[in-house]
Formats: structure tokens, sequence, C-alpha cells
């Protein structure tokens, strides 16, 4: 059997091509193949409920072999898969056999001299060769479009092995958790006030997610410190990083950016917040990476994503604050259920003057969320892709309202 004979047989052929163009795609659908398109990969199956709601389960990609250059391409695949956190399973495939990788597990970090075939087996769930019929009848009965959807990899005895390989807490919000924890954990120990901390790490969390997304650029860092192309040239520079910190104060409301009389941080410990965002920190010793490699990449992340992590974070570091704020952590996946009910985006609703009220909106993740449907409802009615800083502006302002006492 051929590989593409495999993939119809257990069911996976109704996966959508990324390259997927026509009015055939859910919304649903269409929102994640727009964020996934620079994956790498070529399809992604969805699972969709009995409402209609459709919801990313595989990934799937087609290679001729899995040659040194093919297994650098798939660690290089499954690191943004990691970073989109949506999905469980990787499906790269040939025409002999089907690897399946574990997308909860955090990826492999590039060093030199990687064996990226041995390396790879630590995210690797199995490995399934086309011309053994007992393999072939495992991979159908735990692997197929049926049993993805039933789910019977959380229920079955003989699939185990799957459950045993999937941890959750390597996924990248709760390892990204862990890290700052341990960061922050770690610079206490040195007499940084919690306060303190926590202000260095929000800053830090926001403008990363600039830089990955285009807001800040070389162009920027290089005024503040010759030669800086990224914030992590800067922080190796305490005189640099504030003097960044003064300018985005005069650029951003808010208090992000806010400079508290006193604050006072050593290049070591703006080192150990550098090696939190690049390799992570679960304790372990720094290691020489490859040039410009990260462990996270906030060009994927979702902003909502960033709420959950930092909440998660503070909540983490200061087990009083929601005891003395009356703080709770909203999910994501709430958020999206509640939406789904009071503001759904299909080709039917195209209002897009809508006033959303969130009376205590913490991190802002329902404001968030709200205005990314507002924007899509205004797609669908105009029929092309908004763009307009002024027209996104009008449609935030007039539109997006919360109220936050912490």
């Amino acid at each position: 059997m051929t590989g593409q004979e495999v993939i119809e047989l257990i069911g996976l052929d109704r996966a959508k091509p990324v390259d997927f163009k026509g009015e055939k795609l859910l919304e649903s659908e269409s929102i994640v193949i727009e964020q996934i398109d620079k994956f790498g990969i070529d399809s992604v199956y969805f699972n969709t409920d009995d409402k209609g709601n459709s919801f990313p389960a595989v990934f799937l990609k087609k290679v001729d072999s899995f040659d040194v250059k093919t297994l650098q391409k798939i660690v290089d695949i499954h690191k943004k898969v990691w970073n989109y956190k949506k999905v469980l399973f990787l499906y790269v495939y040939s025409d002999v056999e089907l690897r399946i990788y574990n997308c909860s597990e955090k990826p492999l970090i590039k060093k030199e001299n990687t064996d990226y075939e041995k390396e790879l087996e630590n995210i690797e769930i199995k490995t399934y060769l086309f011309s053994d019929k007992k393999q072939l009848k495992e991979l159908i009965n735990l692997f197929s479009r049926i049993a993805i959807d039933s789910g019977v990899i959380w229920t079955l005895e003989e699939a185990q092995f799957i459950r045993d390989k999937i941890n959750l807490q390597r996924r990248v919000d709760k390892y990204m958790v862990e890290s700052l924890v341990n960061t922050a954990n770690q610079l206490k120990q040195q007499g940084l006030k919690i306060e303190f901390i926590h202000k260095i790490i929000l800053r830090s969390l926001f403008l990363l997610y600039l830089e990955d997304r285009g807001a800040t650029d070389e162009k920027l860092y290089g005024q503040i410190k010759k030669g800086a192309k990224s914030y992590f040239d800067i922080l190796s520079d305490v005189k640099a990083t504030y003097c960044l910190f003064e300018r985005l104060e005069e650029d951003f409301n808010g208090n992000v950016f806010t400079i508290e009389k006193g604050e006072k941080i050593s290049v070591e410990q703006l080192r150990l917040i550098q090696k939190c965002f690049i390799s992570g920190n679960d304790n372990t010793p720094q290691i020489k990476l490859f040039e410009k490699w990260r462990l996270f990449d906030f060009s994927i992340i979702q902003i909502e994503l960033l709420s959950e992590i930092y909440e998660n974070f503070l909540f983490k570091t200061d087990p009083k604050l929601k005891k003395k704020t009356g703080t709770y952590y909203t999910p994501p996946s709430l958020v999206e259920f509640i939406l789904n009910e009071k503001l759904p985006i299909n080709k039917i609703d195209k209002n897009y003057n809508v006033k959303i009220l969130d009376p205590s909106c913490g991190s802002g993740i329902f404001l968030v969320q709200s205005f990314k449907r507002l924007v899509k409802r205004y797609e669908n009615h105009h029929k092309e892709k908004l763009s307009d800083f002024n027209t996104l502006k009008k449609l935030l302002t007039d539109n997006i309202f919360g109220i936050e006492l912490h």
C-alpha cells in the first residue's frame, strides 16, 4: 500500500489542505488554516462537534523519506505545532511508513552535533510500517479518523502506551509557566521583590510578543544600543534595557512599562530572564544552541494563551493574590464556549457593531476574543481582509469595553 492509500484507509483523506480555498470551509476552519499556513504541513484534520463547531485534531505531512534533511524539517514543524498548542498529533508519512509525533511534548533543542533520528524518538509516539499487517491493524484501531473522533485513546486498555507519552504538563502554556516560576524563584532568592519580578517578566513577555509579531524591529533596538537586533541583545546591558523601557513607557498607555523608583537589576539577573525565554528554565544549566534558535515563538502563541500564562504565573508566585483581589482564572475553552453561543462567527452573522462589556475583565481574555470575532464579522460583511489601522481602531473603541480593579 502507498502512503496515500493508508491515509484513505484510516479516513484522514478528509483532512483539509492548508492551501484550500473555497466556500466549503467552515469559518472556524478557515481561521485555523490562515494561522498555520507557514507551519510546513500539508493538511489538517478537523473534528466537528454536534453544534457544528470545528477543531483541529491532526496535522499531516507527506515526505519522500526520513533522511536527515527531512528529520530537521520535522523538528521545525513540531516546534511550531507545540507553540500553537491546539493539536496533539503530527502524522508524517512516506510510502512505506507513518510516524506519529507527540505535540504535547517540549520540542527538541537544536544544538551542535544533534543526532536527529535518536532525539526525535523522545517526541515520537509510534512508527507504523505499512508492510506489517499487525501494525496496520493497530494504526486503524487507535489513530484512524473514527478513533480520533470517538477519543478511544483515552479509554482503551491497548492505548495505554499513548496516554503514558502524552504529558499535558509539557505543553507550551504549562512549560512556560513552569519556566517563569523557576526564574521568579531564582530572582527572589537573589533578593528581588516579587512585585518587581512580576513587572520585569511581564515587560519581557509583552516585548517578545511585539517583536515576533513585527511591531518592534532592528531599527528601534539599534537606536537603543548599537548593533542590537532583538530584545535579547538589549537584555545583555542594564542601561540599554532601561532606555528601552523608558522609550516604550512613552509609546504605550497602561502601566506595563512604568518604571518605579528604586528599580535595580543586574546583568546576571537579566541573563536568567533571557535563558527563560530562549530555552526555558527547568533548573538545568544553559547549553550552547544554534544561533537564533528559540523555544518559544510568540508569532504563533495565541494572544489569549499569553493572558492564561501570565495569570497562572501570578497565582503560582503570589498565592495570596487570588484571595486578596478575588481574581479567578478563565480558561480559553470556556471563553470560546460562551462566545460560540453569544457571538458566533459564520457566514450568516455579519453584524460587527455589537457592544461588548466585561465588568471584571482581568487580563482581557473575553475582550480579546470578542474583538477578533468582530473583525471576522466585518470581513464577512465586506468580503475583504481588514488591515486598515483606523478602521480596526474604530471597531475596537466603539465596541469593546472592560473594567478591572487590579
